[in-house]
């Protein structure tokens, strides 16, 4: 909420970047998969 958003505990460093076929959002972190246990 508000200027505090995260995504899987990184922080979004600026988002809302319209590209020809998508939106991105930067983040402060590299995210990798998980595993569903």
């Amino acid at each position: 909420t508000g200027d505090n958003m995260t995504v899987n505990g990184a922080k979004i460093l600026c988002g809302n970047i319209p590209t020809k076929n998508a939106t991105v959002f930067v983040i402060d972190k590299v995210l990798t998969p998980g595993t569903n246990k």
